[in-house]
């Protein structure tokens, strides 16, 4: 509480010689007096906690508050985390939230520009809303193998790419997608300029805004951090657009489209401007992915399942829930990328308009928007990834796995024998090693299977022996 007082009060006690030539060190003690012990990462994530009012009374204080009091990260945090409702961009984040509601233009004002101010935080900031990120899409050597739609038949695909679980692009999939010519930002303006698409912010923030207001968005912001549609909805706000492209021939089955309104999500149209993108992540439910590229240019960079990408970690909710935290895909190029060793380099390629790329099951993957792209992408289950779509499901909702289980099985009555193999082998994940009753009658099978000697069953050794019985006797 009373920050702001705080502010003023340990700028006043600052003790400072005034000299006739002044340091970059000189001019910031001067500026925050006593608070120069803090970094300035600190001091905007104390500036974070005052009320508008205070962040403009505080940019009074000195020239160096007046810096760090116009973030416009600061400023558009602030705006995110109280709005409920659609909003339109007023140029800045410090305008839309000072002025959000009004009808009218906000009054300009005077920005104050000062010599002799150095923050390597807010230049790092300043640096990554600015960086031409084409420059990161030069030199990409793709690792990822690549054909025309004419080059490849489904059976190839499914052969040496979904089973395998293979990532590849094709090439020359979508040119008779009508969307190549209605997802023009004159033609997305003209028919979709009133429908409201929900807008993501690279943490869990998701907001309402109208095409019109995105694309005034799209002209007027300089984020570090831009937001971006990514929408699940769009094709119940304007089903029309689900005319303008179809699923690729090498994606013909979904489990999913069985469980009827109890279908998780799995389609979203993904649009924005160069410098946003997804971090890294893994698709969620086990599923597989196939994403197109309508107009512009996206760089992907992509692990194989169970290794986790440097700079990524584990995490905790509040409420217990485990997430993996990964900083953004420009700061990761910029702050990870180059100290990674060749062997420990992640596999890329760059994905140009009529392009499909194929994401595996449990690959982890990042994408890097190098220009404003459009983009539409869907997720699904089916034979190569059932065992990891039922894993998921399983253990984060037991009551859609039997849902899932009972349509399945009601319409495809050969997965029975699947979904029993399952169940057996996902069992033993948790049991005890020590729980020789339940181990003893799977592994005497086992060594008859592989014309192993036969032994006693007292002569398994569990666990607490030192021995793991799966493998040992």
């Amino acid at each position: 509480q009373n920050i702001v007082l705080i502010l003023i009060s340990t700028r006043m006690t600052e003790n400072v010689d005034n000299t006739t030539t002044t340091t970059e060190e000189d001019r910031r003690k001067k500026g925050v007096g006593n608070l120069s012990v803090l970094y300035d990462e600190l001091l905007l994530l104390i500036i974070s906690a005052c009320t508008p009012k205070e962040l403009v009374n505080a940019s009074a204080v000195s020239p160096f508050f007046y810096l760090l009091c116009n973030d416009e990260g600061l400023w558009k945090d602030i705006f995110l985390e109280d709005t409920k409702s659609t909003f339109t961009f007023k140029g800045s984040w410090k305008l839309t939230k000072l002025f959000h509601g009004d009808k009218t233009p906000p009054p300009s004002y005077r920005v104050f520009h000062f010599e002799g101010l150095y923050s390597a935080c807010m230049y790092a900031r300043w640096y990554r809303a600015h960086a031409d990120v084409t420059q990161y899409g030069r030199d990409v050597v793709s690792s990822v193998d690549r054909f025309k739609s004419c080059d490849i038949s489904v059976d190839h695909f499914l052969q040496h790419y979904d089973d395998m679980s293979r990532p590849v692009i094709i090439e020359e999939n979508t040119t008779k997608w009508p969307a190549h010519e209605n997802w023009t930002r004159a033609k997305l303006l003209s028919v979709y300029g009133s429908t409201e698409f929900k807008v993501s912010e690279r943490g869990k923030r998701k907001f309402k805004m109208t095409m019109k207001d995105y694309l005034t968005y799209l002209d007027k912001q300089e984020d570090e951090d831009p937001l971006y549609i990514f929408d699940s909805g769009f094709g119940e706000r304007a089903p029309s657009m689900l005319s303008d492209y179809s699923i690729p021939q090498y994606h013909p089955d979904d489990f999913f489209d069985l469980m009827g309104k109890y279908k998780p999500s799995w389609r979203w149209l993904v649009m924005g401007p160069s410098r946003t993108g997804a971090p890294w992540h893994t698709d969620p439910a086990g599923t597989s992915a196939w994403n197109a590229l309508i107009t512009g240019v996206k760089r992907w960079l992509l692990y194989p399942p169970g290794q986790m990408p440097p700079g990524v970690y584990q995490a905790m909710e509040r409420d217990g829930t485990i997430f993996y935290h990964s900083p953004s895909s420009l700061t990761w190029l910029l702050d990870v990328y180059p100290h990674l060793p060749l062997e420990a380099k992640p596999i890329e390629c760059i994905q140009h308009p009529g392009d499909v790329i194929f994401v595996p099951s449990g690959w982890w993957h990042m994408v890097l928007n190098l220009t404003e792209t459009v983009a539409v992408t869907q997720n699904y289950a089916n034979s190569s990834n059932f065992k990891s779509v039922c894993s998921d499901l399983l253990e984060e909702r037991p009551k859609v796995y039997e849902y899932f289980k009972k349509q399945l099985i009601d319409n495809k009555p050969e997965y029975i024998s699947r979904f029993d193999e399952f169940e057996r082998t996902h069992d033993m994940i948790d049991v005890d090693f020590e729980d020789e009753d339940f181990w003893i009658p799977h592994i005497l099978p086992l060594l008859e299977k592989h014309n192993l000697p036969s032994v006693p069953s007292d002569a398994i050794s569990s666990l607490s022996d030192g021995t793991n019985p799966v493998f040992m006797i």
